[in-house]
């Protein structure tokens, strides 16, 4: 529990893709043991009370919604947050206007290496610059806050 400093922390983050419903079930399943064991297992005992636990079970709330409720089969295979439209011109000089940016690509670290995208259009998307996302800058901002991760 608690801010303290003199804790390790241990981060669990689920959700930060769209399209990843049992990440976010599975963190509330971790705090749901976690919780209801609490005084009665002496392993979760210890590490609940030796650790600072930060668990957040959907870092892309607003991603989930949007393929959960969703009819549309297509959109189930969503993947990134649903910031707002990013327009630009193609090849051709069509305005091209597309949504969204994939969170897990929206970190400093290894920003627009292997495996991620300037093309608003696609699925890897990173976005402008790292932590252009408030999903990623609350990430950032609240990890810093802490001396001790694991």
């Amino acid at each position: 529990g608690g801010n303290n400093q003199s804790k390790r922390v241990f981060w669990i983050d689920g959700g930060i893709h769209a399209r990843e419903w049992a990440a976010p079930h599975t963190a509330l399943y971790f705090i749901h043991q976690l919780t209801s064991k609490y005084g009665y297992d002496k392993q979760i005992t210890k590490y609940v009370d030796e650790l600072t636990w930060v668990i957040i079970p959907c870092l892309n709330p607003d991603g989930y919604e949007f393929t959960r409720s969703s009819t549309n089969p297509n959109v189930r295979l969503w993947r990134k947050n649903r910031s707002p439209f990013v327009c630009e011109k193609d090849q051709w000089g069509r305005n091209r206007c597309c949504r969204g940016v994939d969170l897990n690509r929206n970190f400093d670290f290894h920003f627009k290496e292997s495996g991620s995208s300037d093309d608003p259009c696609a699925e890897i998307y990173q976005g402008k610059a790292p932590f252009s996302e408030p999903e990623t800058r609350f990430v950032y901002y609240f990890i810093i806050s802490f001396v001790y991760i694991i």
